[in-house]
């Protein structure tokens, strides 16, 4: 038995009590009687909206899914919670007229609602000197438990309140013998985003002299209410989500922030997701709701909070940094980033690299005391790693820590010995200099802290990123602001402390929005989203374009930060907004399939879904169009909010491949016209399968700038010519039939196609692999299918990519003869090829499965080398796709001239310099060395372990041209591999062919994939057991 949540949608009744009579009439119906209803029930929504969270067998949850007036019914499972100078950089310093801050009163009268781990009071950040009187619209109460009672509630913390049955029914009990009872916060991370939100002005506000300064949050005369739905270590039950939700909107806030979300696919529909749920009802009563992002950057597709009705926020960094010098025993000094205080210590101390001393993932602590010790870690998240060994050197008695990483934008808790994070580049020195010198030393000094000496904003690797996967045409993140080291309140003794994340991004967004709420109590939260979106900046402080850090570093694009970085002061004075409310998102859930009924039961709200529509129609402030087939027409309305009589003129970046065109070009605004309409079409240029490419529009009135992004990406196209048929269904039948006799049933035929091309011509959009377009370029009425140019499997397609067909005479391949060669030589074979060259003086050495004759033409010479491997490993390694090895030139998986690797791919650095040297030796031209380190720290040029440095030297002072993969580690930077100049480093990119695979759902509904059907022959794909239930998933959310 586990908790399930039973949603109904809008609440049927205004009186609460008749709301949760009908859910115990629900529950009585399915359990035989009252009491077992009572017993089994835990929450009951009866506020905001209507539904229950009851302890339930799978087939009792079962029997009340198949109920009509229910929604969805899906298992409440745990989700997962995801500094002062970040307000002065966003351009809101307290005392300057004329800004957002100023003309919004700092907030005054907004109650901001906090769904969150719960606030430590005695905060100095949350005392109310000088705020005015709570609002009357406030109904919320100040509920108390273990260490907190009615007294820690103040003009500040209106209302506090905690949220745990869910949790306690999952768990049986509190995850964390830590945690209290009560709306008190034991986690730290609550108090931290309350006061970043709106907490009060604190003077000399600094975590151990670091960042001091004048603490605030963004909004420090709004109200703060507190509940508390996530408990220590961060998770977060989806039916305490919800009981949190429902309670915030009968308690009359006016922003809602939510640092909480799902940092791994798959993310739950809008209506099976509580935090979507929740947030929908607020917003249909014109609550503003912030949502963090997600901390699961750089990768693309992890962006969480996806509806289109909150504001997805991402993290970006501020012009704050933390230098931590390291200065060597050769006198030089390198700057880290650290958060390391204490006692200064100028001593310098032993120095050891930790490669050298550890075994078994354990230090020598006879040799790590007292000394630094250098580590290297090739972790994407180094968080888990950085701890891990920093307790690890502690216990071994180290004094100090060096921890090379491929980031040090984020810094890590405070150690308990001296510390400092660097990138490799700085690493790989410090390791050089211990490998050259007999005693090393070093020492680390106190952490600096500077203002305005960094690049900024940056968008934060950690960030998650677009495109969103619920809907590829809502364009999620919203939108970008301060995540990255942030100082905000703490609890306990730690009065103030510095956080990242997009949890500490979400309430700068929380406060911006509560300030414009201030300004204009009017707005919608759909207008308050606009004008953040559409005023946001897509360049830094020094014009530069905003950059987003990742594998490597890259301008940053609508899937990074949405809009742009945040402008609070510009946000307060949009000039035109693009607004709606539940009747857009009405049509919005139709255009993705939902019935009329289930959106009826949602809204309250008569729905007819008559006219499907697409996502893209949604007035939100972006354009996407995912699959851009052909000429595209959509439709944006923006309303009017700057002077009465305004004429505004387009301007437009168009995507790449895509021609973009608006009408009309002017939008003229008077004392009768408030809101206007405009259509925006795209045509692709090319008739290709394309990535995703970015542009924007713009419109401009002299004053006001509102720009939205554009995304789009182009698809399949099937060309028929001109139509046959005068009538347009008989030329849709056509191609149906078309479709029919290559999918084998008029089903899937439907189900597959896109659009039928009828009118002006003849063709259809059809989601197809690449087997079924091969066979439909075949049928004589077709014209051509794209974007396959080709219909031929060619094994070696890279080099007809790249444009060495056999047979052109003016290429390079032809050129050169086929590197002197005949006809265009297939595998190893030497038909066609001259003799062997008179410089050649290798041999072709016998051994298992390989004798003097494997040699020819082609392979002139074959050698095996192994001493090296077998003197380390006792045998050479078989190989894991037939696990075996032949102590011979043959290869277990693919043929080698000089062969030094073995088994799964290990080679020994003295085998593979004995391959070098034999290769110098016998007169080969080229040597192609695929291998390498992937792993940091890369040994040095000369060092002994970088076998492929030596050799490749040698091998080019005798002319020799040697290339080598740049290896397999990305996409974050500093990992390349082979290094060296007199090498040449190759990094792998993809060519024009794909592996379409189609996926055909029960509802006929096919989607495509990439996949090597090889690896796919012995997996198996499972669905969820119960369709309507969707059990076979809960909600995981993480801060």
């Amino acid at each position: 038995m586990q908790v399930y949540i039973v949603y109904l949608g809008e609440k049927q009744h205004e009186d609460p009590e008749v709301v949760t009579s009908s859910h115990h009439g629900i529950l009585t119906k399915t359990l035989g009687s009252k009491e077992a209803a009572l017993g089994s029930i835990i929450y009951s929504y009866k506020h905001g909206f209507s539904g229950f969270a009851a302890k339930l067998t799978e087939s009792q949850a079962e029997l009340i899914a198949e109920l009509p007036e229910v929604i969805h019914v899906i298992p409440s499972q745990n989700h997962k919670v995801q500094t002062t100078r970040s307000w002065d950089y966003l351009g809101l310093p307290p005392g300057t007229s004329g800004s957002l801050l100023s003309t919004a009163n700092y907030g005054d009268g907004v109650i901001i609602g906090g769904i969150d781990t719960g606030i430590w009071p005695e905060s100095p950040s949350f005392n109310d000197e000088g705020l005015g009187p709570i609002p009357a619209t406030w109904r919320g109460t100040c509920q108390e438990g273990e260490l907190f009672n009615s007294s820690n509630c103040n003009k500040k913390i209106v209302g506090a309140q905690y949220f745990a049955k869910g949790i306690i029914a999952q768990s049986r009990g509190l995850p964390s013998s830590t945690e209290y009872r009560s709306p008190r916060d034991a986690n730290g991370h609550g108090t931290h985003t309350a006061s970043t939100a709106a907490g009060s002005f604190v003077r000399n506000a600094n975590f151990s002299g670091l960042g001091l300064g004048l603490a605030r949050g963004g909004a420090p005369r709004s109200h703060l209410a507190i509940y508390k739905a996530c408990w220590d270590p961060g998770a977060c039950d989806a039916a305490d989500m919800l009981a949190a939700f429902d309670t915030a909107i009968r308690d009359g806030v006016d922003i809602i922030s939510v640092s909480v979300g799902i940092n791994e696919p798959p993310q739950p529909g809008y209506l099976e997701n509580s935090l979507s749920i929740g947030a929908f009802h607020a917003v249909a009563r014109g609550i503003t709701v912030v949502c963090s992002g997600g901390n699961a950057g750089p990768f693309p597709q992890k962006v969480t909070n996806g509806a289109p009705w909150v504001i997805t926020v991402a993290a970006s960094t501020i012009d704050r940094a933390f230098p931590t010098a390291v200065t060597l025993g050769n006198n030089r000094t390198l700057i880290g980033q650290s958060i390391y205080y204490g006692e200064e210590d100028d001593r310098f101390k032993s120095l050891v690299y930790a490669g050298d001393i550890a075994s078994n993932r354990t230090l020598n602590s006879t040799v790590a005391e007292g000394k630094i010790v250098l580590c290297f870690t090739g972790a994407n998240d180094p968080q888990f790693q950085y701890s891990t060994a920093v307790s690890t050197v502690y216990e071994a008695g180290g004094a100090g820590i060096i921890f090379a990483m491929h980031t040090i934008t984020l810094q890590f808790p405070f150690s308990p010995i001296s510390s400092v994070q660097v990138d490799y580049e700085i690493g790989t020195e410090i390791l050089a200099y211990i490998r050259a010198t007999r005693l090393p030393t070093a020492k680390i000094s106190l952490t600096s802290d500077t203002i305005g000496k960094v690049v900024s904003p940056k968008v934060a690797y950690f960030s998650s990123r677009g495109p969103n996967s619920l809907s590829l045409d809502v364009l999620k993140p919203d939108v970008a602001a301060p995540g990255v080291n942030i100082l905000a309140a703490g609890p306990g003794l730690t009065p103030f402390l510095f956080k990242s994340g997009t949890s500490m991004a979400c309430p700068h967004v929380s406060a911006i929005a509560a300030l414009l709420k201030s300004q204009n109590p009017r707005w919608s939260p759909a207008a308050i989203k606009s004008a953040i979106v559409t005023t946001a900046s897509v360049t830094n402080r020094y014009g530069e374009p905003i950059t987003a850090e990742g594998g490597p570093q890259k301008i940053a694009d609508p899937f990074d930060f949405g809009g742009g970085h945040v402008q609070p002061n510009r946000a307060a004075n949009p000039g035109l907004v693009y607004d709606m409310g539940v009747a857009d998102y009405l049509q919005f859930f139709c255009s993705l399939g939902y019935s009329s009924s289930t959106i009826t039961r949602v809204t309250a709200k008569a729905a007819s879904c008559g006219s499907k529509g697409f996502v893209s129609d949604l007035n939100l402030p972006s354009i996407t169009i995912s699959n851009l087939k052909k000429t595209t027409t959509v439709a944006r309305t923006v309303t009017n909010v700057g002077p009465v009589c305004s004429i505004y003129k387009v301007k437009v970046e168009a995507p790449s491949d895509v021609k973009v065109s608006v009408e009309p070009q002017m939008l003229n605004f008077n004392e009768k016209v408030k809101s206007l309409t405009f259509t925006v079409t795209f045509s692709p240029v090319h008739e290709i399968q394309g990535d995703f490419s970015f542009g924007s529009l713009t419109w401009m009135d002299g004053k006001h700038v509102v720009r939205i992004p554009l995304v789009t990406r182009l698809a399949y196209i099937v060309y028929l010519g001109e139509r046959k048929h005068e009538d347009p269904e008989v030329t849709t039948s056509s191609h149906h039939d078309i479709l029919t006799k290559i999918f084998g049933s008029k089903e899937a035929a439907l189900g597959s196609i896109m659009y039928s091309y009828k009118h002006g011509f003849s063709g259809f959009a059809v989601r197809l692999t690449e087997s079924q377009v091969k066979l439909i370029a075949e049928l004589p009425e077709v014209v051509h299918v794209t974007p396959s140019e080709t219909h031929k499997l060619h094994t070696t397609r890279s080099w007809d990519y790249l444009g060495l067909d056999p047979g052109n005479p003016n290429s390079l391949l032809s050129e050169a003869n086929y590197g002197d060669g005949g006809s265009g030589p297939q595998s190893f074979n030497d038909e066609g090829l001259g003799a062997v060259p008179s410089t050649w003086r290798g041999t072709c050495e016998g051994g298992e499965l390989f004798s003097t004759s494997n040699c020819n033409n082609k392979i002139v010479g074959a050698r095996f080398f192994a001493k090296g491997i077998i003197a380390e490993r006792g045998v050479v390694p078989p190989s894991p796709e037939n696990n075996r090895e032949y102590l011979s030139p043959r290869d277990a998986n693919r043929l080698a001239i000089y062969k030094a690797c073995w088994g799964p791919g290990a080679c020994d650095a003295a085998d593979v310099l004995a391959a070098f040297d034999s290769a110098i030796r016998e007169g080969v031209d080229i040597i192609s060395v695929s291998l390498g380190t992937d792993q940091p720290p890369q040994p040095g040029y000369l060092d002994n372990q970088n076998a492929q440095s030596i050799g490749a030297f040698h091998a080019v002072a005798r002319g020799i041209t040697v290339v080598c993969s740049g290896g397999n580690a990305g996409p974050f930077p500093q990992k390349v591999t082979n290094g060296a100049p007199w090498i040449m480093t190759v990094s792998a990119s993809t060519i024009d062919r794909s592996f379409p695979t189609a996926i055909t759902l029960g509802n006929n509904r096919t989607l495509i994939v990439s996949s090597d059907s090889g690896s796919l022959s012995s997996r198996k794909i499972f669905g969820n057991r119960y369709t309507v239930l969707n059990v076979g998933r809960g909600e995981k959310f993480r801060i």
